[in-house]
């Protein structure tokens, strides 16, 4: 069969009690497919209709409440299970469901690739790998002002009171105490005022 679908999850707004959802990409195994609703991924209370057909439906055991958001996702394992012998059978069927894998993975990968971060095609390229785990736990990521590459910040606004006029410190970070409100004004400088009731 021919693989033409170019989209690999479907997202659904249910309506009162609905059961039914329809996917449009092909799956190989219902095992293939992912069932989210409302961003919690399902481990069982589905059923995944029509696989092999180009589009479907799964159904819900449990009806979903009305708003809810189902995601029907491709989730294929990229693993090879057929392996061709010298002189061995070499039929048409075997052949186009070992290429239809190849490009449904394909498909999934790239849909996957596009739901990141990635440089526009007009920048030249710049090292987009995310700061070190210890570098960024508890922080935020920023792009650096003259390169654009990510890097780990500090929350822009916070509780806390600099040691000192001097202390470490980003510039643009705000920082706030019963009396005061701190502002990094350039790197490891800061400035202060009062804060009072009105």
């Amino acid at each position: 069969m021919t693989v033409s679908a170019l989209v690999t999850r479907n997202d659904i707004t249910a309506t009162a009690s609905q059961t039914s959802f329809t996917y449009t990409f092909r799956v190989l195994e219902a095992t293939d497919m992912d069932v989210y609703q409302n961003g919690a991924l399902l481990a069982s209370g589905y059923t995944v209709n029509n696989v092999g057909d180009t589009g479907g439906t799964v159904d819900i055991t449990a009806g979903v409440p009305n708003t809810q958001i189902v995601s029907l996702v491709l989730a294929m394992p990229l693993d090879r299970t057929t392996n061709y012998q010298n002189s061995g059978d070499f039929l048409a069927g075997d052949v186009n469901a070992d290429f239809d894998k190849i490009y449904i993975g394909a498909i999934q990968n790239e849909n996957w690739i596009d739901r990141g971060l990635r440089l526009q095609e007009v920048e030249p390229t710049i090292a987009m790998t995310l700061p070190l785990k210890a570098d960024r736990v508890g922080k935020y990521l920023k792009f650096n002002a003259t390169t654009g590459v990510p890097e780990a910040a500090e929350a822009l606004a916070s509780s806390g009171t600099p040691a000192s006029a001097t202390a470490t410190g980003i510039t643009g970070t705000i920082n706030w105490d019963s009396s005061y409100i701190y502002i990094c004004t350039a790197t490891n400088t800061w400035k202060r005022t009062s804060i009072a009731s009105w």
